[in-house]
């Protein structure tokens, strides 16, 4: 397991209720950095704008509930 998720699990049994701390992988996506590192392969990525329609409405679900729960966007 990363350190990340490690640390942000111990973040989320600190929080008072109501409150949470998510590992969240954005998963890959086709940004101009990507596009230096890959170069035309980047192009099999989802490109920002796509990623973003997807991205926002599942940020905005995340609860509670959710608290130190490694997530990844699809």
């Amino acid at each position: 397991m990363r350190l990340a998720t490690l640390l942000t699990r111990s973040l989320a049994q600190e929080l008072p209720s109501g409150m949470a701390a998510i590992p969240l992988n954005p998963g890959i996506i086709h940004t101009d950095m990507l596009s230096i590192s890959f170069g035309e392969e980047a192009a099999n990525y989802t490109p920002v704008s796509d990623w973003v329609l997807k991205a926002v409405p599942f940020i905005l679900n995340l609860k509670p509930k959710d608290n130190g729960i490694p997530l990844t966007i699809h």
